[in-house]
């Protein structure tokens, strides 16, 4: 019993002394011009990490139409890994939390610019309908689907304008699609840009590709 009793305190001992937050693990540290194969390996040296992010963040400025002007702090590279972690899995999704003007927009524009992906929002204004919300997710699959393109739907709490919005994509996150969105013209176009890739990864409904 002594024994046990000096593993679990020696066990406690290891686990009082890591820190969780400073773990950090992602696969962009190497920068987009090493020509290295990116892994997915624990950063140990943080202040390198927050160079080449704001290298990355040069890059993004200069060839974005409008720039951010950021400061970056170890927090905001922290939550960016984050990010980028869940924007490599299938079918990612993330919640960003914080006050307005807290960084959430900017972390996730320099996060997809990381990953190479195309950020996708909504222009709702006074005169946005539910036709015209159909017509922006209609746009946002086949860019997807159709054309097998990269992108992230960005979109803000106060954009929810009808309770509609909330209930499609919480469909989009539970199925990965819109009940009734596709006219059937438009499925069966999207179908048949998609059957040779969907034969291809052993997909017997192209739909489900």
């Amino acid at each position: 019993q002594e024994e046990e009793e000096e593993v679990l305190e020696q066990q406690e001992e290891v686990i009082d002394h890591i820190d969780i937050d400073n773990l950090i693990f992602t696969d962009y540290h190497h920068g987009n011009d090493s020509g290295m194969i990116a892994k997915y390996q624990e950063i140990n040296n943080i202040e390198s990490l927050m160079k080449v992010t704001n290298e990355y963040l040069d890059d993004y400025n200069h060839l974005s139409k409008t720039s951010m002007n950021l400061v970056l702090f170890e927090d905001m590279v922290k939550h960016i890994c984050r990010l980028i972690r869940i924007m490599r899995q299938p079918g990612g999704h993330a919640l960003l939390i914080g006050v307005a003007g807290s960084g959430r927009h900017s972390v996730c524009k320099l996060a997809a610019f990381i990953t190479d992906y195309t950020i996708f929002q909504v222009d709702i204004n006074t005169s946005y309908t539910l036709d015209d919300w159909h017509e922006d997710l209609i746009d946002l699959f086949k860019q997807c689907g159709k054309e097998n393109k990269k992108v992230i739907f960005l979109m803000s709490d106060d954009q929810f304008q009808q309770e509609v919005f909330l209930e499609d994509i919480n469909s989009i996150l539970n199925t990965g699609e819109v009940p009734h969105l596709f006219p059937p013209d438009i499925k069966e176009e999207i179908i048949e840009a998609i059957k040779e890739d969907s034969i291809k990864e052993s997909y017997s409904n192209p739909w489900d590709y």
